[in-house]
């Protein structure tokens, strides 16, 4: 018997393991399970993720039942649990399941691993997740790459798999239809978890809304990508993310479908995109501390300032910055932000309030539902200037500025901070800068509607750039 161990990789088409798997049961006549172990360690954080993931998961759940392949839940510690998979089922000689490049997932299958070596069970990994795997595109020395334009040049030069086709009949042949006799502890606590979910996610479940997703960016938006992916009132972006964290949908074909359109700037970018998404998880292979410590190892122990007013402030978009305010409240209200905005928010926590990076980015890992670790720290690394290939220290974004240029009706503003609806264009960047104005002109009395900027952006910035300075010249 063989074994398809389904972890974030929710989806039937181009699934790796999957597919490897069935063509060796199909070559040696022998039976296939799907398994899904349901990770104590991973069921504890409440994370907006983690509420995604496992209505992505029951989805997938009843995906797999109306087509005939029933998923098999297992649960309890790593050990018991893979005991418990054996006694069940004795005959079960290989595991196949798509690897885990990095965190708790890389550890937990070196665990694995070295438990079924005494039981002589194959346990066979593929790479999934990535166009290319984290040790696939090296410098001439075989190190890792610090920057990413030369990166790049390189992964664009290198072939692309192709997504591999699934024959459905020959897996409903060999997948194991009747699990009703085997133990259930997985699927109650399964049932447990699926009435604790909170979210309605309808709209962003499954294979097909992931495929449907995928073809109205190519065919309507991607010609326009460059143009439309800064300006969040545009729903210029492809909104892929949680469908590719969760696995739903198959990045090879994702590469495909964008290969394939025609020949465009917006194109070109998006494909940059796919390129910078490899190489986060290149370094975060390479650098798996980096979730609590800088990359840049000048920058580990740089000093940051702890002001909790501050920090909740931020968190509730109530930092009399618009444009922040209205990307937290966003985050807030949806458990997603646009990518423009996620870097002004990080921009202003690590260098307007001086907070720590971390902290950021644990808000974000609790926020967002399509939270990938290692582009999550890589990019809250790059807007702190702390990573590999960051920004420039001495380049704060000004949140004005960026209001401006890419919310410049204040749409976007409008319609996430609601007590700005009737500020004019003229005042609805900076208010406060008009707040006598608003007041004679327009009878806007601002305190009472929305509150001042906590800090002044440019004495802060100044103050950012010393601190950074003095780490630059310390050897």
């Amino acid at each position: 018997m063989q074994a398809v161990w389904i972890r974030n990789d929710l989806r039937l088409t181009d699934n790796t393991a999957l597919i490897h798997a069935l063509k060796i049961a199909e070559r040696e006549h022998e039976p296939l399970l799907l398994f899904f172990y349901l990770d104590p360690l991973q069921l504890a954080p409440e994370t907006r993720s983690h509420d995604y993931f496992f209505a992505a998961l029951a989805d997938f759940y009843a995906s797999c039942q109306a087509k005939n392949l029933p998923l098999y839940l297992i649960t309890g510690p790593l050990d018991q649990a893979f005991a418990t998979l054996f006694d069940q089922f004795p005959t079960l000689k290989g595991i196949h399941y798509n690897v885990s490049h990095r965190g708790y997932g890389l550890k937990r299958d070196r665990k694995v691993a070295d438990m079924l070596l005494d039981k002589g069970t194959i346990f066979k990994g593929y790479s999934d997740h990535h166009l290319h795997a984290a040790h696939e595109i090296l410098t001439k020395d075989d190190t890792p790459y610090k920057v990413y334009t030369p990166y790049y040049n390189q992964w664009k030069l290198r072939t692309k798999r192709q997504p591999l086709s699934l024959d459905l009949a020959a897996l409903q042949r060999h997948v194991i239809q009747d699990i009703s006799g085997k133990t259930r502890d997985g699927e109650i606590l399964f049932q447990t978890l699926c009435r604790q979910i909170q979210g309605d996610y309808a709209d962003w479940l499954g294979e097909e809304n992931a495929q449907a997703r995928l073809r109205l960016f190519c065919v309507e938006k991607m010609h326009r990508y460059h143009l439309d992916k800064d300006f969040p009132s545009i729903d210029g972006t492809s909104r892929l993310s949680s469908y590719l964290s969760t696995g739903q949908l198959s990045i090879r074909d994702v590469f495909l479908q964008v290969s394939q359109a025609p020949d465009s700037q917006g194109k070109e970018n998006f494909i940059k995109e796919l390129a910078w998404r490899d190489f986060y998880q290149m370094v975060y292979a390479f650098h798996p501390q980096q979730k609590e410590l800088e990359v840049m190892e000048k920058y580990q122990g740089i000093p940051w300032q702890s002001n909790d007013e501050w920090f909740a402030k931020w968190q509730a978009g109530q930092t009399g910055f618009p444009i922040v305010d209205a990307a937290m409240r966003q985050l807030q209200t949806e458990g997603w932000m646009h990518n423009r905005l996620r870097m002004i928010a990080a921009s202003f926590l690590t260098k307007d309030l001086n907070i720590d990076w971390r902290l950021g980015e644990a808000y974000f890992a609790q926020q967002l539902i399509d939270y990938d670790s290692a582009s999550n720290i890589g990019g809250w690394q790059w807007s702190a200037s702390v990573g590999t290939d960051a920004v420039p220290y001495f380049r704060i974004f000004n949140p004005t500025l960026q209001s401006q240029k890419f919310d410049p009706s204040g749409a976007f503003i409008r319609q996430y901070v609601p007590e700005l609806r009737d500020v004019p264009d003229y005042a609805i960047h900076e208010p406060y800068h008009f707040e006598q104005k608003l007041l004679e002109k327009e009878g806007i009395e601002l305190k009472r509607l929305y509150p001042p900027q906590i800090v002044d952006h440019k004495h802060q910035r100044l103050q950012s750039i010393e601190k950074y300075k003095y780490y630059e010249k310390t050897p």
